[in-house]
């Protein structure tokens, strides 16, 4: 029985550990990344999980805001080629209607869906990558709204336990009351 040698054990350099995590912060994935790299996935996910976690943190922290910056210049340049193909879609609409050689629904269609998929792009990937919130959110605290809004509180202590009647609906107890509003209720109906 011949004992194996162990595993000779692969010594990365700063570079290589580097270029592995930039491109696992890039991609996503450690078996892209490893595609781009040639360091193992297993290798890959160890350095980003515990061996070079502060190094991983701080790549994320400078490479996403580019890879984002230039996903929506990339997006930007298909909105624009939406909306060329919207223009493109309209005149050929317009001619074709002239000719009567295809039918409104199909080019009219063509034309929407270029317009949705560029609302889309710039709502969902240039906006967010570029700064612009795809929505407004107000905070505010639980105190400033409750201050904005005392008007609108009951007091607890004010409030008859036994009432369960709205306050409005004690006024029409008067036969008077009752007969206007049965008057008004026939000349209604």
């Amino acid at each position: 029985m011949t004992a194996e040698a162990p595993a000779k054990r692969i010594q990365w350099s700063h570079e290589d550990v580097r270029k592995a995590l930039v491109a696992e912060a890039v991609t996503g994935s450690s078996e892209r990344a490893s595609d781009l790299t040639g360091v193992p996935p297993s290798t890959i996910r160890d350095w980003k999980l515990y061996q070079h976690h502060e190094l991983y943190e701080k790549i994320r922290e400078e490479v996403l805001p580019q890879v984002g910056k230039q996903l929506a210049h990339e997006a930007n340049d298909a909105i624009r080629l939406s909306i060329q193909n919207v223009r493109t879609t309209a005149e050929k609409l317009a001619t074709k209607l002239e000719q009567e050689d295809v039918s409104a629904t199909d080019l009219s269609t063509i034309g929407r869906n270029s317009a949705v998929q560029g609302s889309v792009l710039n709502d969902k990937i240039v906006g967010p990558n570029l700064g612009r919130p795809t929505a407004v959110i107000e905070h505010r605290s639980v105190h400033a709204f409750i201050n904005e809004h005392k008007q609108f509180v009951i007091d607890a202590d004010v409030v008859d336990e036994d009432s369960t009647t709205d306050p409005s609906a004690d006024e029409l107890t008067s036969e008077s009351d009752t007969a206007n509003a049965r008057a008004q209720l026939q000349a209604a109906g």
